[in-house]
């Protein structure tokens, strides 16, 4: 059976169209999956929704408990928003400290609305996030030093 002219540029355009298809799939699929969670990742408000969420799994958080956890975290994310807006000329190792400041009030904030059952899972909770902190760290001091972090973010 011989082909026409006509039928083998059809054939040929079907095969290029479809891999220019195939192509704009797979670059949008690997775009959304490598690009989309550090986005999300930089984005404080969905950081605090996402805090939210697992604590209010984790500690099975009563709703008044969910809403002082709110106005907790978003009181921490201003007083950080605060300290990151200072001249940059400003000493880092005194935002550091003043990092620490506010993060152990929010611990002592959420501490205070617990009860002993999620004040053993919570120091569980703090724990975990340390341990996370250390392992960070020490890819840091591997990988030459910290390049363009976010800060200390909030604590658990």
């Amino acid at each position: 059976m011989k082909l026409s002219r006509a039928a083998i540029a059809l054939y040929v355009g079907l095969v290029f169209t479809s891999g220019g298809v195939l192509g704009w799939f797979g670059q949008r699929l690997y775009h959304e999956s490598a690009v989309a969670p550090k986005q999300v990742q930089n984005n404080p408000k969905e950081f605090v929704r996402r805090l939210t969420d697992e604590y209010t799994r984790r500690l099975t958080l009563s709703p008044e408990q969910v809403t002082k956890m709110g106005v907790i975290l978003d009181d921490t994310l201003a007083q950080f928003n605060e300290v990151n807006l200072r001249e940059k000329q400003e000493v880092r190792e005194r935002d550091a400290v003043e990092f620490r400041r506010i993060r152990q009030g929010q611990i002592d904030k959420i501490r205070h609305i617990l009860s002993a059952e999620q004040k053993a899972e919570y120091e569980k909770m703090l724990q975990e996030r340390e341990h996370e902190r250390e392992q960070k760290r020490e890819q840091q001091k591997q990988n030459g030093g910290i390049k363009g972090g976010r800060g200390p973010g909030l604590a658990p």
